[in-house]
């Protein structure tokens, strides 16, 4: 017989937005570009998200294509630093109750135009939109879905636009991680689910922020009502919708800060079973690896999804430095945490973990320094808060780490 055609080749989406203008007479004031980046990069992350779950095709995660934001780059210089060979690019306006999508997909390799159009539409056509650009781009690079495949990759969200908008502002909101931002972006998450009841995707990141809430002392629930009432959260958002990564990467997160660790890794195998270039969910394998104790399993899932992500944010660095710290490697700990806090200075347990490894050296002024700088930013951080909050498997490992933290000036 003769042999298989072979797999198309990887793609990666990247936005480029216009300069502020008017759309046509009488439309009004556009928004500021910078008012408008959260719409755009909420739809841009909804695209990559549709595209991620086509096994045929290696989609680039969102990080990385957000790196090249506004930049004058080729398409061939990006294409070669990301390995890919087809480049979406695009811009976003909206203006009243209108919106302007342009979107050009490339064959970076010849710099082919094999397909444009912009988009004029009422602004509750958003979802339609995105739905047409992922068909339009996997018809233009030939790919051929599978009967899954084509139920999943139909977008599938509110379709109510305003509980959309606020969903991705509290995404925005979120990025921060402080307290002033989690009370913003769970009033964005309420608000939206005012508007629309079942809307999957909020009931998942709800749950994903309240468990960040109580680990960093920013709930006014108890402990245990946080903890019960996320996981009922994020199961909510599995029984609306069972076609989204995201939602179960929000229950295996859930899952983990409860130590049901077997649970957890069962949903996170489904984001990847939805969308198989998902990197957040190999990033939250590793991280599952990690406190477990299985060093070796989460430094083999970090790099697959640093190899997905190579533009990540700081949570990718500080996998990987935990995985290094478990696994007894303190010197080769402190480089990947140093570059975690290069990209978010104000991440405390990154922060942690480094005076936790300096200790470990012997460099008890560093390990000390670092210390001083988590209890000046959150000073309700104790030892008897974080025996609660790590999700170590063995009591053993959670031991040792208080014991590390404790001589580097954590208080009891």
């Amino acid at each position: 017989p003769p042999p298989p055609p072979p797999p198309p080749p990887p793609f990666s989406s990247r936005r480029r937005h216009t300069r502020c203008c008017s759309w046509s007479r009488g439309l009004g004031d556009v928004y500021k570009r910078q008012q408008q980046d959260y719409f755009s990069d909420g739809i841009t992350d909804d695209v990559t998200t549709d595209l991620s779950k086509v096994g045929a095709l290696r989609v680039v995660a969102r990080q990385s294509a957000y790196h090249y934001k506004n930049t004058s780059a080729s398409l061939e210089d990006i294409a070669r630093d990301l390995n890919v060979r087809y480049i979406v690019e695009g811009s976003v306006q909206k203006a009243n109750e209108k919106i302007r999508i342009n979107v050009q997909l490339t064959d970076a390799s010849s710099g082919h135009h094999l397909w444009a159009e912009r988009f004029d539409r009422d602004l509750v056509d958003v979802f339609a939109i995105q739905d047409e650009i992922a068909q339009h781009i996997i018809d233009a690079t030939f790919v051929t879905l599978s009967e899954q495949e084509t139920a999943r990759v139909k977008f599938n969200t509110t379709t109510n636009f305003e509980a959309y908008d606020l969903f991705l502002r509290g995404q925005e909101y979120s990025k921060n991680r402080t307290r002033e931002d989690y009370d913003s972006t769970m009033d964005a998450y309420r608000r939206a689910l005012e508007l629309d009841p079942n809307y999957a995707r909020v009931y998942g990141a709800m749950a994903v922020e309240l468990t960040r809430g109580y680990r960093n002392l920013w709930t006014n629930l108890s402990f245990e009502e946080a903890r019960e009432h996320s996981l009922k959260l994020a199961k909510k958002a599995v029984a609306l919708d069972q076609s989204t990564p995201q939602i179960y990467w929000a229950l295996g997160f859930v899952h983990l800060f409860r130590k049901e660790f077997a649970e957890a890794e069962a949903a996170t195998q489904q984001s990847i079973s939805l969308s198989p270039n998902y990197a957040d969910g190999y990033g939250l394998l590793a991280f599952i690896a990690n406190w477990r104790g299985k060093a070796k399993e989460a430094e083999r899932y970090i790099t697959k999804a640093i190899g997905l992500n190579p533009y990540h944010t700081f949570d990718y660095p500080w996998n990987l430095g935990l995985s290094y710290y478990i696994a007894g490697r303190y010197s080769e700990a402190i480089d990947p945490l140093l570059d975690a806090l290069n990209r978010n200075e104000t991440a405390a347990y990154p922060r942690m973990f480094l005076a936790a490894s300096y200790v470990r050296l012997g460099q008890m002024d560093d390990a000390e320094w670092e210390m001083g700088q988590v209890i000046m930013q959150r000073p309700d951080t104790t030892a008897s808060h974080l025996a609660l909050t790590l999700p170590f498997e063995h009591e053993a490992q959670l031991n040792k780490v208080l014991d590390d933290l404790k001589k580097a000036g954590l208080p009891d």
